[in-house]
């Protein structure tokens, strides 16, 4: 079984190659922070409810969805683009998901002012 962990920050990847036989060995070794780094723009931030995603690497995207904080889902694209342009309905905080073809999840708050 393989796993992903940060233990500070996003600049100290590991991954865990857990082997769950008899010995349940632990080998540990650095990845580099930008195989998993994705990179996600999402603009103004806090916004009057008008917002600008940007998705990097657009290409390797399965979904994005746009929830708020009690887990209405406002927006779902499939297959996103590059960039898109989204209308909040009202203030508050929401929750901005984008799901990679290789499971990787980002997920990115942004605020609605009045």
């Amino acid at each position: 079984m393989r796993a992903l962990a940060s233990r500070f920050s996003e600049e100290d990847y590991r991954l865990y190659d857990i082997d769950c036989g008899d010995s349940e060995e632990i080998e540990q070794r650095q990845v580099s922070s930008e195989q998993y780094h994705r990179e996600v723009s999402i603009r103004p931030n806090p916004s009057h409810g008008n917002i600008i995603v940007d998705i990097g690497d657009y290409k390797m995207t399965s979904q994005l969805y746009v929830t708020d904080i009690v887990g209405n889902t406002h927006h779902v694209i499939d297959n996103p683009e590059h960039s898109h342009r989204l209308q909040l309905p009202s203030s508050g905080v929401y929750l901005i998901t984008i799901k990679y073809n290789d499971g990787f999840i980002v997920t990115e708050k942004i605020l609605v002012v009045d």
